[in-house]
């Protein structure tokens, strides 16, 4: 969805995972990346339509999302969702790189009433050592601006590293 939208310089800032579906992130009342500054699905969402147990269409506006949004499919299946959508914005990052996890919660929960922060990415120093970071606890900082250090190109590639932990994580178990 968000590689057709930025043809139009513009996104859907609920992003879970290749994986997810529409109806499924809607079903769930997903978080995604940018859930800090976006909130959840049901918050970027306009209107649903699903079918219930007997067959009929039902349609629900922003009053009455959680008829559907969050119910993980159990009031019907999902058959259209009307999203909202955001202008494409600048994006960068920093890391916060550090021994002490006692700082970075600190440094979390200021950063989380940011305005500009977007996503935070945290991990662990069991973790850190799997993407080719320090064994140190890192903070990943996601700015839809360009505050962050690290910005174009270098920006894309780390994010496209940082987005493999997913899979990475769960095929070592």
């Amino acid at each position: 969805l968000n590689e057709k939208l930025r043809q139009a310089h513009l996104e859907f800032p609920i992003y879970f995972n290749p994986l997810s579906t529409i109806g499924g992130m809607t079903a769930n009342n997903t978080l995604g990346e940018k859930s800090i500054r976006y909130g959840m699905m049901k918050n970027m969402t306009d209107d649903i339509e699903f079918i219930n147990g007997k067959a009929e269409v039902i349609k629900v506006g922003r009053a009455d999302l959680a008829e559907a949004c969050g119910m993980e499919g159990t009031t019907g299946i999902i058959t259209k969702v009307k999203l909202r959508l955001i202008r494409k914005a600048d994006t960068s990052l920093s890391i916060l790189q550090t021994d002490s996890l006692d700082e970075i919660l600190s440094v979390s929960r200021t950063l989380k009433n940011d305005p500009e922060v977007v996503s935070l990415k945290f991990f662990s120093r069991k973790t850190s050592p799997f993407f080719g970071f320090p064994e140190k606890y890192h903070v990943f900082v996601f700015f839809d601006s360009l505050r962050g250090k690290i910005q174009g190109q270098e920006y894309d590639t780390l994010v496209k590293k940082i987005q493999r932990e997913y899979f990475y994580l769960y095929t070592i178990g």
